[in-house]
Parts: C-alpha cells; sequence; structure tokens
C-alpha cells in the first residue's frame, strides 16, 4: 500500500481539520492581547499565530482540492465587484 492511496481517504477530514485548526488560532489571536504577558512576548506570539493560522488555512484548502479553491476565487471575486 502506497503512502498516496494511504492518505486518499483521510485528505477530506484532515482537510477540514486544518481548517477548523486555523480558525482556533484566529479566536487565539483575538484573544492573546489580553493575557498577562510583556510586549515582546506578546508581539512574538501574535505573529506565531498569525502566520500558523494561515499555514494550517492554506494547507487544509489544499487538501480538500480544486473545487474548493475554485470555490474560494470566485467568493474573492464577488468581494472584490462589490
Amino acid at each position: 500500500m502506497s503512502a498516496a492511496s494511504f492518505l486518499r481517504p483521510l485528505r477530506r477530514p484532515l482537510g477540514f481539520g486544518f481548517i477548523g485548526l486555523a480558525g482556533v488560532l484566529s479566536i487565539a489571536l483575538v484573544v492573546a492581547p489580553f493575557l498577562e504577558l510583556s510586549w515582546g512576548a506578546l508581539a512574538g506570539a501574535m505573529g506565531v499565530l498569525f502566520v500558523a493560522g494561515e499555514v494550517c488555512f492554506f494547507v487544509g484548502v489544499l487538501l480538500l482540492g480544486k473545487d474548493v479553491v475554485k470555490w474560494l476565487k470566485d467568493l474573492v471575486a464577488k468581494l472584490k465587484e462589490s
């Protein structure tokens, strides 16, 4: 059994899982300023949360496939029109 055939049934749950994790990281990004951290630690934590959230989102989209990418492109095009 190759790695590709092993991961094929897991692509959809993993994709939605990564997108869900990106949402959790976005919420953590909003909550982070209310923690009692120094300014430097807060800036570092918020930077890491932002980058990790973006990476998780795009990995999730790539795992879900070209239909989701097309849907996101259409959504961005509609938002640019209005």
